[in-house]
């Protein structure tokens, strides 16, 4: 939630913070262009070019299969 809030506040357009637990999702604080979606990093689907940034913090030593999680990530980011 912070981190969200802190990207949208430096100018994004639109920010999607996701989090696999509910809780957390819970306790981030609502900020406008900020949306929240409960999702397990090794099975979020994105839309490829869909994103201009992704950021990750505190999440990254959950994820069993890195390579594979980069290698989607690389699809979801816009050419560019």
């Amino acid at each position: 939630g912070a981190l969200a809030r802190r990207l949208a506040g430096a100018g994004a357009a639109h920010v999607l913070g996701v989090d696999a637990s509910a809780r957390m999702l819970a306790l981030a604080r609502p900020h406008p262009g900020v949306g929240y979606l409960r999702a397990d990093l090794e099975t979020l689907a994105l839309r490829p070019g869909s994103a201009d940034l992704v950021v990750s913090s505190l999440a990254l030593h959950y994820v069993a299969d890195y390579t594979g999680l980069v290698a989607r990530i690389a699809t979801w980011l816009r050419p560019g």
